[in-house]
């Protein structure tokens, strides 16, 4: 993520793509790939990796943060609010701010 903190955000995406690539299910990898996407102004192609990143880790807080992020520079209500509800429910500190009402 060197490469990411230094703001060289074209080299980090293609070094995250290549290592989504050789372990598609590393969660975290996608979930960085999403986030330089989401720094270079490219929110639906972020919105995809992050995706990614859920599915291969739906707790992913950090993928859900950012996700949510994304979804609403690209004004996509229905998914923020979606989004919103998971990262509150699996907030830990946030348990006693909201009723569930499944």
């Amino acid at each position: 993520m060197q490469l990411f903190h230094e703001g060289r955000l074209g080299e980090a995406i293609l070094a995250l793509e290549a290592e989504v690539q050789r372990n598609p299910n590393n969660s975290d990898a996608w979930r960085w790939l999403g986030t330089a996407h989401a720094e270079n102004d490219e929110d639906k192609v972020a919105v995809i990796a992050l995706q990614r990143s859920l599915t291969a880790d739906p707790e992913n807080i950090e993928a859900l943060f950012d996700g949510g992020v994304s979804h609403t520079n690209e004004l996509t209500t229905q998914m923020v609010r979606h989004r919103t509800a998971v990262l509150v429910r699996n907030r830990s500190s946030s348990r006693g701010l909201v009723n569930d009402r499944r």
